[in-house]
């Protein structure tokens, strides 16, 4: 876990135990606490409300420590991602709470919960939806996104342009959303591949490392596959 990582991410799980221990006995300490009426406020819904709001803090706090140490450990951005689309999943669940309070926050929290689902929507989609940009500059294979990752051509065993891929059975590390699949996943064989596929198109891109790692990249634009594998198919390291 960087330090970067550590500074930012103590302080906000320090400042949500501590808040979501005190909110109970202290409910001014909500943002929302004065669009609350009187009524509400003295409701025994509104108590059960503070001490969801109290549970769910506390969860937040170590659903974030987690998604950062296992994207640490398993050197993978995908669970600081699914920790975020966790932690809007749990204030769907809050906002659900907070509705059973009167029918006038159920309207509200409606409307917010709307909002929320769209921010986990996002989160989910944009980073596969958005293309993977592959280069290959200075002797080096970069793939930028989610799962990039930059080779040098010390680490490269070979490269060849496929027209069909391996049989995909299932992802053991990735992200897929139809025919996008961008991570770690397996073969019919029993095989470990790494891809960055915007499609089931041909032709892919197939890089095979010292490492014993496969990769195989395709793009929605064919031709820069082409042309990216005709950069690389004479240099020396590659065979």
């Amino acid at each position: 876990m960087n330090y970067l990582s550590l500074i930012i991410m103590l302080p906000v799980v320090a400042i949500l135990v501590i808040a979501g221990t005190a909110i109970v006995k202290q409910p001014q300490l909500l943002s929302n606490y004065h669009s609350f009426t009187e009524e509400e406020k003295a409701s025994p819904a509104f108590h059960r409300y503070l001490k969801s709001v109290r549970n769910i803090m506390i969860t937040i706090a170590i659903v974030l420590v987690g998604g950062e140490w296992l994207s640490w450990w398993l050197n993978s951005n995908v669970y600081r991602i699914l920790s975020i689309v966790l932690v809007c999943i749990l204030l769907l669940y809050l906002l659900y709470v907070q509705g059973k309070i009167s029918s006038r926050m159920k309207r509200k929290s409606r409307i917010y919960g709307i909002f929320v689902f769209v921010l986990i929507t996002g989160l989910v989609v944009f980073p596969l939806c958005r293309g993977t940009s592959v280069s290959y500059t200075n002797e080096t294979l970069r793939i930028s996104g989610m799962y990039g990752t930059e080779i040098p051509h010390t680490e490269i065993r070979r490269v060849s342009l496929e027209q069909t891929l391996p049989e995909i059975i299932w992802r053991t590390n990735g992200l897929s959303v139809g025919e996008v699949k961008k991570g770690y996943f397996r073969t019919g064989d029993d095989r470990k591949v790494k891809l960055f596929l915007a499609s089931d198109k041909a032709p892919f891109l197939h890089v095979q490392t010292i490492w014993n790692e496969d990769i195989y990249i395709n793009s929605s634009r064919p031709e820069e596959i082409r042309k990216l594998y005709l950069q690389m198919e004479g240099k020396y390291s590659i065979r």
